[in-house]
């Protein structure tokens, strides 16, 4: 559909690589919940997908901004 700009993929996550670059390849940009994928291979592809087809992808991972998210990294960075 050629009036969708962007997609967000919040489906099971063995689905997440494949729906990603196929929406890439559909001229689609794409949000896609964490995992981004199940292997390394999956992550390259997508990637892959991105630059070949100029897309904008973005992988969310909420709990990084959460309060407990940054008290963890404070503990890390505090030694």
């Amino acid at each position: 559909d050629k009036n969708i700009d962007a997609v967000a993929i919040v489906t099971p996550d063995h689905w997440h690589a494949l729906q990603c670059i196929e929406a890439c390849r559909a001229g689609k940009d794409v949000y896609v919940e964490k995992p981004l994928g199940i292997c390394v291979g999956e992550g390259r592809a997508m990637v892959k997908a991105a630059r070949e087809t100029k897309r904008v992808v973005q992988c969310g991972i909420q709990r990084m901004s959460s309060a407990m998210g940054k008290e963890a990294a404070d503990l890390v960075r505090g030694g």
